[in-house]
C-alpha cells in the first residue's frame, strides 16, 4: 500500500509520545495497522504492544485487518473496558458473570420507570426511550465526576438522583458491576496498589488509542498510568470528530496531550481521501467556529 509523506511519518515515528490528529477520511485505521507492523519490525515482541479502540466491534476489526495484511501476531487490540476487566480480574479475581449484562440493566430501568410513573415523580419522561437516555447520561456523568449537581436537585431532574441512587442499591444487591464502575475500580486499582500498577506496566512497552477525543479523564488517566513506565504513548483522534461528550468523553483531553507530555510529538493526517473538495470544504467552515479545536487545515484528495 501506498502511504502519503504524513502517513508515512506517523507510521515511522514508533518511540516517546506521540499525537496523530487524522481528520475524517484521512486513513487512520491504516495508519495504526502499519505502525503497529512497524513496531514489530523495531524488534518489539508482538504480545507486548497495545492498541485500544472504542468499541468491541472496531478492536474485532482492526485485529482482523491487521491479520489480513501482515499475519496473525499476538497484538492485543482492546477496547479501555476490556483492560480494565483484566486488571480487577488479576486484582480482585473479577469474572465475567460479576458484570451486570445489557438485559439485566435494561430490566431494572424498564422496572423502575414503571414505578416512577405510578408514583407520579416530577420530570419523569412518559417515554421510555427518553428516560434511559437521560439516565444513562446522568449515570455516566456521575461516574466520572461531571454531573451539574445544582441541575439534578432541581424539580425537573430530581427523578435522576433517585434512579442513580436506586441502581446503586440494585448493583450492590446483587453484587454487580457494570462498564462505568469497571473504569472506576480499575483506576483505584491503578491508584493505589503500586504491585498492580507495577505489573501492567512491566506488560506493555507500546500502546495506541484509537478515537482519543472520545476519551473521558479517568479513562485517559488509566492509560498514562499504563504507559508512565515506558512513555511510548500514541493517541490518534480528530477533535473536530468528538459526540460522546454526553457520556463523559471530553475532547479537551486531546487538546492537552501535549500539555501533559511536553516533548511529544504532532503528526496532522490532513487529507480526506473519501469526500470531494466541496463536502470538505463545507465542513471545515462549519467546524472552524468551534473554538477549542486544533488549528489545522483539510484538504480533499480530490
Amino acid at each position: 500500500m501506498k502511504y502519503s509523506k504524513e502517513q508515512q511519518k506517523a507510521i515511522n515515528t514508533i518511540d516517546g509520545q506521540v499525537c496523530i490528529i487524522s481528520v475524517a477520511g484521512s486513513g487512520k485505521t491504516s495508519v495504526i495497522v502499519a505502525r503497529a507492523n512497524n513496531i514489530i519490525k523495531s524488534g518489539v515482541r508482538p504480545y507486548r504492544i497495545l492498541v485500544l479502540t472504542f468499541s468491541k466491534a472496531a478492536a474485532v476489526q482492526m485485529a482482523d485487518r491487521y491479520k489480513m495484511q501482515y499475519g496473525s501476531d499476538g497484538i492485543r487490540f482492546s477496547t479501555i473496558h476490556s483492560l480494565c476487566y483484566s486488571v480487577l480480574a488479576r486484582a480482585y479475581n473479577l469474572k465475567a458473570e460479576d458484570i451486570l449484562s445489557e438485559a439485566g440493566r435494561l430490566k431494572f430501568f424498564t422496572e423502575f420507570h414503571r414505578q416512577l410513573l405510578y408514583k407520579r415523580v416530577s420530570g419523569v419522561p412518559d417515554d421510555f426511550d427518553e428516560y434511559y437516555r437521560k439516565c444513562n447520561e446522568y449515570i455516566n456523568s456521575m461516574a466520572v465526576g461531571t454531573a451539574d449537581n445544582q441541575e439534578s436537585k432541581s424539580s425537573s431532574k430530581a427523578y435522576l438522583e433517585i434512579t442513580f441512587s436506586q441502581y446503586k442499591e440494585f448493583k450492590k444487591n446483587n453484587k454487580k458491576l457494570d462498564f462505568d464502575d469497571m473504569i472506576l475500580y480499575c483506576h483505584k486499582c491503578l491508584s493505589s496498589n503500586k504491585k498492580e500498577l507495577e505489573y501492567w506496566q512491566g506488560i506493555f512497552d507500546y500502546i495506541m488509542v484509537d478515537e482519543f477525543q472520545d476519551t473521558g479523564t479517568l479513562q485517559a488517566e488509566i492509560i498514562y498510568m499504563v504507559a508512565d513506565l515506558r512513555k511510548n504513548v500514541c493517541v490518534v483522534g480528530d477533535d473536530d470528530q468528538s459526540i460522546y461528550r454526553f457520556r463523559g468523553s471530553k475532547p479537551e483531553i486531546m487538546l492537552g496531550f501535549e500539555k501533559d507530555y511536553p516533548d511529544a510529538k504532532r503528526i496532522l493526517l490532513d487529507t480526506n481521501y473519501r469526500c470531494g473538495r466541496y463536502i470538505v470544504e463545507a465542513s471545515l467552515n462549519l467546524i472552524s467556529h468551534n473554538r477549542e479545536r486544533f488549528d489545522k487545515k483539510i484538504i480533499a484528495a480530490s
